[in-house]
C-alpha cells in the first residue's frame, strides 16, 4: 500500500512498520451493497417528502453518510513498534500504545481503549481496529497485548 491515502503520513518516532492492512466492509458483500443502495434512496426519498426541501434532504442525507463511514470508505490501519495510524477518509489518526490501557476483543475487530473497563467512553475515546482476516487479528492481538503490557 504504499499509494495509499495517508501513506506519507508516518511518524519517525513510531520505528519501523510491524502491520498494515485495509479494510472495505462495504465492497466485501455485494448483497450488502446492494441493500445500502436500496435503503439509502429510499431514506434520501423520505427526506426529500418530509422537509420538502432538496437542500434539507441534501444536508441530512450527508450526516447520514458521515455516520456510516466506517462501513462505507476503506480504512487503511498501520502498525508501527511504538504506535499506530489508522486513515481513514483522507483524515489519519496516529496514536502511541502507551495512551491506551486495555485490549477488548470482539468477532471481527479489537478495541484499544484508553481506560480499563469497557464502556461507552472506551468505545468513544478509544481505536476500534477492523479485521477481514481472522489469523491477522490474532497475530496483531498478541502484538498489541505485548506492546501495551511494556509502555503500562
Amino acid at each position: 500500500m504504499p499509494d495509499s491515502p495517508g501513506s506519507n503520513i508516518i511518524s519517525e518516532d513510531y520505528g519501523r512498520l510491524v502491520f498494515q492492512w485495509e479494510v472495505h466492509p462495504l465492497k466485501k458483500n455485494t448483497g450488502r451493497l446492494i441493500l445500502f443502495l436500496i435503503t439509502s434512496l429510499v431514506f434520501f426519498l423520505f427526506l426529500m417528502e418530509i422537509t420538502r426541501s432538496l437542500i434539507l434532504a441534501y444536508l441530512a442525507f450527508l450526516i447520514y453518510l458521515f455516520t456510516l463511514k466506517s462501513f462505507i470508505f476503506k480504512t487503511y490501519y498501520r502498525l508501527y513498534e511504538k504506535g499506530l495510524c489508522k486513515v481513514q477518509l483522507g483524515f489519519s489518526e496516529n496514536r502511541s500504545y502507551s495512551a491506551f490501557r486495555k485490549i477488548f476483543n470482539s468477532n471481527d475487530s479489537i478495541l484499544l481503549a484508553t481506560v480499563e473497563k469497557y464502556s461507552f467512553l472506551a468505545k468513544t475515546r478509544g481505536i476500534e481496529l477492523v479485521f477481514e482476516d481472522p489469523e491477522l487479528k490474532n497475530r496483531v492481538a498478541g502484538f498489541l497485548e505485548d506492546r501495551i503490557a511494556e509502555d503500562n
